[in-house]
């Protein structure tokens, strides 16, 4: 039992013990406890950089969780999605739209718009989303404009509740979801895009079609970022639907 000396029994050295292990064990135990030694310093600096409410970076992406995401503008983060805006007051945004799940026979288009802190300052960016303009626009690839359809009757969804303010950190990429869902889905159909307003496609069109839209927040509190964001055309994952 641990803690009890066997009577009888001889103490054997610790160099001895070394000895008996051989060249290759003895490499092995020190790995271990270098190992040991560097999990233990990295979990006292992640503690310690938690209670002064910091982020180190460094540590998340040793974490084998999920590999970090690639640098914004370069590579697409989250999904296909349309180019990066110009920077406005420290902030660029994009569009990403991705089919979602079936209802009521009809693939529903999920949208996002993604922020990115460009500013290069320590500070967060804090925006009001729920002060935000969105206005949408669908072209074909033509460029000519498509008119919303309006709301098909009944099987209605229920829509998503209004965001809290918004707290982008440095360097950090935000991802909101801007798909609706007042209005009715047509029942099979080739897709369903509803941002306030809507747009259904139909199935097996195997045209091609784009979305692109304006953010506006206005100015408010003091600190608090405002202005325009032009968020370049995204394709809408409708051609060869069936």
């Amino acid at each position: 039992m641990a803690g009890r000396r066997v009577a009888g029994a001889r103490a054997v050295p610790a160099a001895a013990l070394l000895l008996g292990l051989g060249c290759a064990g003895i490499e092995g135990w020190q790995a271990e406890r270098k190992e040991t030694a560097r999990a233990a310093a990295e979990e006292d600096t992640f503690r310690a950089a938690l209670a002064d409410g910091e982020v180190v970076a460094e540590l998340w992406e040793k974490k084998p969780c999920a590999p970090p995401l690639p640098p914004p503008g370069t590579t697409d983060s989250i999904a296909p999605g349309g180019r990066w805006s110009e920077h406005v007051n420290g902030l660029k945004a994009r569009l990403v739209v991705v089919r979602g799940e079936v209802r009521h026979g009809t693939p529903v288009l999920d949208t996002y718009v993604e922020l990115h802190n460009s500013s290069g300052r320590a500070r967060p960016l804090i925006l009001r989303w729920q002060k935000a303009d969105l206005e949408w626009t669908v072209t074909d690839a033509a460029g000519a404009k498509v008119a919303p359809n309006g709301s098909a009757a009944g099987n209605e969804t229920s829509s998503g509740t209004e965001p809290p303010p918004l707290v982008i950190p440095a360097d950090a990429t935000l991802r909101v979801r801007v798909t609706r869902t007042w209005s009715g889905i047509k029942p099979n159909s080739g897709a369903h895009l509803d941002v306030m307003p809507c747009w259904w496609f139909e199935r097996g069109d195997r045209a091609r079609y784009f979305m692109a839209g304006t953010v506006t927040v206005p100015a408010g509190r003091k600190g608090e970022w405002a202005g325009t964001l032009v968020l370049p055309k995204a394709e809408i994952p409708v051609a060869g639907a069936s």
